[in-house]
């Protein structure tokens, strides 16, 4: 007892541990702790005899992805080899020349600006529908050959000519008139439906100078001698450029489709594309985080009437990025402008048309709209007799700014980077000169059932009168 007493502390610790022993073995033995011991001894053998095979994997996807963005990388090159954007004047857009120089430079663009809309209408192979004084010159020529032959002969008038109409007045047309067609009036529509045929054999596509492209002389040329801003000059430089990289594309389906017909068949009514009623571009869509651009919580338009452009078809060229799927914005290297293009197309072409579009350059279709074709009562288009349909689309042209940077003005970059950056005509100069057809309501998607294809018949030559737009 003594000694437990002298040795108290090493009695208590010795059986604290021995009650510690204990409990641990009767853990052991009375639990799963073994059993669940094992279990992952066993696992862990598992997992370190599985092959390393992660690391190959990872390593194979890495270089795939560095071998994207090289090809990338090089198609970026040859896109930049092969858009090398060339203004109408070497000097007008250049940095450090003087005053003198920059006028000189000026007048050299307006001048070479003025020849650009036969330019363009020649990627199309394209001409205006008849106007109304070249019907009546056809036909006083007309009259005069036919006189002429007649005298020869002796004949005198024997048939009825063609009156010399006047200037104002359209092809005469039976559903205008009170009672039966006169035989003048027969032969003066028969007249001009001969040589809205033989117009419409000349050409791939209708086309108008003064309404179906976005020309700015207005801008590039102002009243009064006035200099006009160096940014005018660049937004109708810019226009040019996409204009003539659609419309080539354009011309270029027209081309490979009529290549695939006989030279008879080689003219507008039996070609894809089949006019261009408008071409509008909008403004830089500006630098800013998305949804913070202008009108950047603006939604997608719903479609409307095509062939005049209702307002809100028309506010994606100004939108900010959020207005469209893409969310694209401007930056230092790419410059988003928007463009909206009417067409009159096969109506079995439209994928085409759009492809078409699309290759020319980095260009989405952000809508499309598709209506029906409505022939306004003085209209003289030949169509064919394929099923025409009038497509509103509008697109988003990414451009490298690479292929410019050295020419393009800073004043422009500074208000791209501030989100003012222009583009659109002023006071809407490239949309202004869309007439629309009789009796079409803007905001009504179709408009009145008047046929309005257009049609076009071989026998127009011989026997019958037009049908254009179901009406004779």
């Amino acid at each position: 007892m003594q000694w437990i007493k002298a040795h108290l502390m090493i009695v208590i610790v010795g059986s604290i541990s021995a009650l510690s022993i204990t409990g641990l073995v009767l853990g052991y033995v009375m639990s799963p702790v073994g059993a669940n011991l094992e279990a992952d001894s066993r696992e862990l053998s598992r997992l370190q005899g599985i092959k390393p095979v992660n690391p190959k994997i990872i390593d194979a996807t890495r270089k795939q992805q560095q071998d994207d963005a090289a090809l990338l990388q090089e198609y970026f090159r040859k896109y930049r080899e092969a858009k090398q954007y060339t203004p109408l004047d070497d000097m007008v857009f250049a940095d450090n020349i003087t005053d003198s120089q920059r006028q000189a430079a000026i007048f050299r663009f307006q001048d070479k600006y003025l020849t650009q809309p036969k330019v363009l209408l020649q990627l199309l192979k394209a001409k205006d529908q008849p106007t109304a004084d070249e019907f009546t010159e056809y036909e006083r020529e007309t009259r005069a050959k036919q006189e002429k032959v007649e005298k020869e002969l002796g004949t005198g008038v024997g048939g009825v000519v063609a009156p010399a109409p006047s200037p104002m007045a359209p092809a005469a047309r039976a559903p205008n008139l009170v009672g039966p067609a006169t035989a003048e009036q027969d032969a003066s529509r028969s007249l001009r439906t001969a040589y809205a045929v033989a117009r419409a054999k000349e050409i791939y596509s209708y086309a108008s100078e003064e309404q179906s492209l976005d020309y700015r002389i207005a801008e590039v040329k102002p009243t009064g001698g006035a200099t006009p801003p160096i940014e005018d000059l660049w937004y109708a430089q810019v226009a040019l450029w996409i204009q003539e990289d659609v419309f080539r594309a354009l011309g270029g389906l027209n081309e490979a489709v009529a290549g695939e017909l006989p030279d008879e068949a080689r003219w507008v009514a039996h070609l894809p594309v089949k006019r261009l009623i408008k071409f509008t571009m909008g403004n830089y869509v500006p630098r800013a985080a998305a949804g913070e651009g202008a009108t950047g919580g603006f939604g997608p338009p719903a479609g409307g009437a095509l062939g005049g452009g209702t307002r809100s078809s028309l506010d994606l060229l100004t939108a900010g990025s959020n207005a469209v799927f893409t969310k694209r914005l401007s930056s230092e290297t790419v410059d988003v402008v928007r463009f909206r293009l009417e067409l009159v197309v096969d109506a079995r072409r439209v994928l085409h048309v759009l492809d078409a579009i699309s290759k020319a350059g980095f260009y989405t279709p952000l809508t499309v709209d598709l209506n029906e074709v409505v022939m306004a009562q003085d209209e003289h288009y030949i169509y064919g007799s394929a099923p025409v349909v009038q497509m509103a689309t509008t697109c988003e042209g990414s451009f490298l700014r690479s292929s410019y940077d050295k020419i393009m003005p800073q004043s422009v970059k500074q208000a791209i980077t501030e989100g003012r950056a222009g583009g659109l005509g002023k006071g809407a100069s490239g949309i202004g000169g869309i007439r629309m057809p009789g009796g079409f309501v803007p905001g009504i998607r179709g408009g009145p059932s008047r046929g309005g294809r257009g049609e076009y018949r071989e026998d127009y030559e011989r026997e019958s009168l037009p049908r254009r737009g179901g009406r004779n």
